[in-house]
């Protein structure tokens, strides 16, 4: 695994360390102490390059340990081109005659084959009167889905295309059958695809990375899943379904689950991980998501089905207290250091005691309101980030933001519903748009910061180290 050296504040002094992420046997991310360089100071007063020095060597140690993978990888892709170029020369007509394949097919077919769908396919079809093949039909809708997103009209007339041979797929209408039967055999495709993946990778879910979206249609009826609501993409005026995703912590699908277009998110992830923690009987899970995921309710659900959990937190809003003790210069544990020795992250952690409120639902506006009764209480970690890198981007974000706001002011016409509106004043009565400063400068002290909850006894390492693989769902 590759090596990074850390600068780890302890007490009074600091220390360079050089460390090693690896798993340990239930699949949890940790770091292993390789190096102990003793203290900072005592190391720059023997020789002010000493830490330039050892992030130039260990950067070439890691540089070698990824350029042998990288040529591994580059034979064995090597291997399997020439394979395929000798298999397309075999489909030409004649000598000088050349038709062009898209060979991309035969590497989607090779991994289908390899999860064995074609046998569950014709297991599915056994007891079905239906004249068409269900593998081969699934698996070109799968195949164009991947290389050429297009309607079903189109991947049909793109099957000449493919390396594979779809000969069997010789009617447009079959494509359409097919997609009611995935539908039915949902829950069957995705257990045995889980039951194949964990026999070709010996996976071991310890983690659970869940994000929500939305698909919206062209349409405005109301019909099964189809409903109005808040959409990922900001359309309006068009009917939406709501999908919820969960992938391992290696970036591969667990489930999925649809819901109506009208669903709060919030409501969509504890279903669902449930449902995966009793079917693939998981005694320990992790669930990592969003901070739009993150409310009162879904953590201690999540606690109350057996899950811990790393999520992002919302902070601009929380009490006086904890963004005082955000804002704190003086309470920092951690330090991170680029090659020249500046210091270009910080971590820090806080106690935190969450409460849990009871709800009610208006008997007027028929909406859920937050009561002053405490159902039940506990203890989180928030792990607090800060970085010069993040900071710079939130700063021109803003930028951008305030320049947009300006011309709306000059212009009010150019005033929508985006995320510069609340830096525009709008006046109650007369009176003209004007810039809202105090909201400008209240986003400006929070430039760099970052705050993950858990209820994990982890370092604030191994907790962002967790949640950055979000980003892959």
């Amino acid at each position: 695994m590759p090596l990074h050296v850390s600068i780890v504040s302890v007490k009074n002094y600091k220390y360079i360390r050089v460390y090693s992420s690896y798993r340990n046997e239930k699949g949890q991310p940790r770091s292993r102490l390789i190096e102990n360089h003793g203290r900072l100071d005592a190391a720059l007063l023997k020789d002010p390059q000493y830490v330039e020095k050892l992030k130039e060597r260990i950067a070439k140690e890691n540089q070698l340990e990824a350029s042998t993978k990288v040529q591994e990888v580059e034979k064995q892709a090597k291997e399997r081109m020439d394979k395929l170029s000798r298999a397309a020369k075999e489909l030409n007509d004649r000598p000088g005659c050349f038709k062009t394949y898209n060979v991309g097919a035969a590497l989607i077919r090779k991994v289908w084959s390899d999860l064995k769908l074609p046998e569950m396919f014709r297991h599915l079809q056994r007891n079905r009167k239906i004249e068409y093949s269900y593998d081969q039909t699934a698996y070109l809708l799968t195949e164009q889905r991947l290389l050429n997103p297009a309607s079903k009209l189109r991947s049909f007339a793109n099957r000449s295309g493919s390396i594979i041979d779809h000969a069997k797929v010789d009617h447009l209408e079959d494509l359409y059958k097919v997609l009611d039967l995935l539908q039915e055999d949902k829950a069957s495709v995705v257990r045995h695809l889980n039951k194949e993946i964990q026999k070709k990778t010996k996976r071991k879910v310890t983690a659970a990375f869940y994000d929500v979206t939305t698909y919206s249609f062209e349409s405005r009826c109301v019909s099964d899943y189809k409903d109005f609501g808040i959409s990922k993409d900001h359309k309006v005026n068009e009917v939406q379904v709501v999908l919820g995703l969960v992938m391992d912590e290696n970036g591969i699908p667990i489930d999925y689950e649809l819901f109506s277009g009208n669903t709060n998110e919030f409501g969509t992830m504890v279903p669902l991980i449930e449902k995966i923690k009793k079917t693939y009987h998981l005694k320990q899970l992790i669930v990592v998501a969003d901070r739009g995921l993150n409310s009162s309710q879904n953590l201690f659900d999540l606690k109350n089905i057996g899950c811990d959990f790393v999520i992002a937190q919302k902070f601009k809003t929380t009490s006086e207290y904890l963004k005082k003790q955000i804002l704190d210069q003086e309470n920092w544990q951690q330090f991170v250091c680029n090659d020249e020795g500046e210091v270009v992250g910080r971590y820090k952690t806080l106690e935190v005691k969450q409460e849990l409120f009871e709800m009610r639902e208006s008997p007027t506006t028929h909406r859920n309101y937050k009561t002053s009764n405490v159902l039940d209480t506990m203890d989180l970690k928030w792990v607090v980030s800060y970085s010069s890198s993040r900071a710079a981007k939130d700063k021109a974000d803003r930028d951008r933001a305030v320049e947009k706001a300006k011309k709306a002011v000059e212009d009010p016409s150019r005033l929508k519903n985006s995320g510069y509106k609340s830096l525009v004043k709008i006046p109650k009565g007369k009176g003209s748009l004007t810039l809202n400063w105090e909201k400008i400068n209240e986003q400006a002290k929070w430039d760099g910061y970052y705050v993950i909850c858990t209820n994990l006894n982890i370092s604030p390492h191994d907790a962002t180290a967790i949640y950055r693989k979000l980003w892959q769902i």
